[in-house]
């Protein structure tokens, strides 16, 4: 029973001998290789050179606030039928800016002038 334990004990020793042997060659070929030519070479990528315009521009994104700016509101409610601007115009006092549609006013108008029309002639 001793043999056999003891031959054990000396296989395993045999089989991590032989182990570290083999490890210690390789480590040692190594460092022998890194000494003669240093370290690998590098890779590098080449190119051809050509000329070209940049543009002076820059896209981006973001958001615009006006220093300046005007709300526009009638007095009386009703249809914009024309606007008479465009966005970024400097305008002065009394410029017509927009249009209403007149078509119900103007029929209001030609009821009270039949009417004013009407009570002249009663009068008379």
């Amino acid at each position: 029973m001793k043999l056999r334990v003891a031959s054990a004990i000396l296989g395993v020793v045999l089989v991590f001998g032989a182990l570290a042997g083999v490890k210690g060659s390789q480590i040692m070929t190594l460092i022998d290789s890194s000494k003669a030519g240093g370290p690998p070479p590098e890779a590098v990528a080449v190119g051809s050179v050509r000329a070209a315009v940049w543009e002076s521009t820059l896209t981006s994104v973001g958001n615009v606030t006006a220093i300046e700016g005007v709300v526009v509101r009638t007095e009386v409610s009703g249809r914009v039928e024309k606007i008479a601007f465009e966005p970024g115009w400097r305008v002065t006092e009394g410029t017509v800016l927009v249009e209403l549609d007149r078509s119900i006013e103007a029929a209001n108008l030609r009821q009270a002038e039949a009417e004013a029309d009407l009570a002249r002639r009663t009068l008379n």
